[in-house]
């Protein structure tokens, strides 16, 4: 399981993606872009030209369409091509299929040659010496990694301040909101921009009661903020304090926001109930605000055909302190496996050819995200490709990724999160379920992630 697989799912329960955006064409890096030589990567490297031969293998879980893995694959054909003396062999399997394959090779001797951190918490796999670190390669080559990427995305990648993860894609969060219906109920569209401090907590709050027409039409199609990871995230505060190492679920900021989602959802009634949500969508599955009787739903990287409706995606609401961190992203990582260092310089040259922003930018549409971890200019092409194939401007996603913390704001680069999650599951679930109450779970919740990772 990806170390933020069940946060993943839990936080887009109620949305699932649609079909991926499926363009493969060749695409043109952004005005202003920076590449890798623009930043000293024409270090001490060994030209790509004049490394041997090599087949290397990529693992990768399995694409959301055959139109992603068809990106996934152009994009690699045209590496093959333009480095002839390294061919890169992909190999898809299923999520839950990537940790085995990972052990079995290293066990047999034969180290997987790079991964992608899609299946399986990569904290764990980097102490027990599956991967490289890349650090010395990033120093070596003169690359600043906090200036190539977004520095959260090289945070999520790293542990004790080494880089084990080449950044690319990111997970970011947005609202997604029917133009249509804020017409008819006379509101104005909520903003894009974070810095704008009257979309609150509050104002969804009303927006949502102007937007329900009985049970037809509900104003908010997901209990905004019932989710452990950015629940208190729009009142200003995280699940976790990394620096302390102690659990936040027991602040007055959190528990306001677990209570507000929670009454949004049972005192308010303003979101679907799930067989309001299964009626909406004619039994189906899929995201319930594309049913065009919602209003507005918090989503995650949702890329979708055009829907029969005009609609638009807007920054997270806040009504915490200081500036807005409503949500979470997570940016992918691709790991080199513990191989000979000839071999390893030969995926380094691979991870150098993604990080130019018109080859990024292929990644991220293949990943099903709408942002890439550079810093510039990889999210141009991406942030065209939605817009073109879904009608909306994605840019509240870029904005997100640069504002919003890492999922679990640190506690998923514990080795150990996924023993402790596995405790922490069905205590989020009696909550979810109302079995208790949310000062039950807040302290409950805080004892076990404290015992389970907390100070020694």
């Amino acid at each position: 399981m990806h170390p933020y697989q069940s946060a993943h799912q839990r936080d887009h329960q109620v949305f699932a993606r649609r079909r991926v955006l499926g363009s493969g064409a060749a695409l043109a890096a952004g005005a202003g872009a920076v590449s890798l030589a623009a930043c000293g990567a024409s270090g001490a490297g060994v030209p790509a030209a004049d490394l041997p031969p090599v087949t290397l293998n990529f693992l990768i879980k399995n694409r959301s369409s055959p139109a992603a893995e068809d990106v996934l694959r152009k994009l690699f054909a045209d590496q093959n091509q333009q480095n002839p003396n390294t061919q890169v062999n992909i190999e898809l399997v299923a999520a839950d299929a990537v940790l085995p394959q990972l052990t079995t090779r290293a066990a047999s001797g034969q180290p997987q040659d790079f991964v992608e951190s899609g299946g399986f918490a990569w904290v764990g796999m980097a102490e027990q010496k599956y991967f490289t670190e890349l650090t010395p390669l990033f120093k070596r080559d003169k690359i600043e990694p906090t200036k190539l990427f977004f520095p959260e995305a090289v945070s999520i990648n790293s542990k004790e301040g080494n880089l084990w993860g080449w950044p690319s894609s990111v997970s970011a969060d947005a609202i997604a909101y029917n133009m249509d219906l804020f017409d008819a109920a006379g509101l104005k569209y909520p903003p894009v921009n974070p810095d704008d401090t009257s979309w609150t907590m509050e104002k969804v709050l009303e927006y949502a009661q102007k937007l329900t027409k009985g049970r037809d039409q509900l104003g908010i199609g997901n209990a905004l903020g019932l989710d452990f990871w950015t629940a208190g995230t729009f009142f200003g505060q995280g699940p976790w304090d990394d620096t302390a190492r102690k659990a936040q679920t027991n602040t007055p900021n959190y528990i306001k926001g677990l209570q507000f989602a929670l009454d949004l959802r049972d005192k308010h009634r303003f979101v679907p109930t799930a067989d309001e949500s299964r009626a909406f969508l004619g039994g189906q599955s899929g995201a319930v605000f594309f049913s065009g009787k919602i209003g507005m739903q918090g989503v995650g990287p949702l890329l979708v055909d055009k829907p029969s409706f005009r609609w638009g995606l807007a920054t997270l609401p806040y009504s915490g302190t200081g500036k807005n961190i409503s949500g979470r992203q997570w940016a992918h990582g691709i790991f080199v496996g513990s191989v000979p260092a000839q071999r390893a310089e030969s995926i380094w040259q691979v991870l150098r050819w993604l990080g130019r922003p018109e080859h990024a930018g292929r990644y991220v549409v293949q990943n099903g995200h709408a942002v890439s971890a550079l810093a510039q200019g990889g999210s141009d092409y991406p942030q065209q490709a939605y817009l073109q194939r879904s009608g909306a401007d994605a840019k509240a996603y870029v904005l997100s990724a640069q504002r919003a913390r890492a999922s679990g704001w640190g506690l998923l680069n514990y080795a150990n999160y996924n023993d402790v999650d596995r405790e922490h599951q069905p205590l989020w679930a009696d909550l979810v379920a109302a079995k208790i109450s949310v000062g039950q779970y807040a302290q409950t919740a805080s004892d076990l992630w404290n015992r389970g990772m907390g100070k020694k």
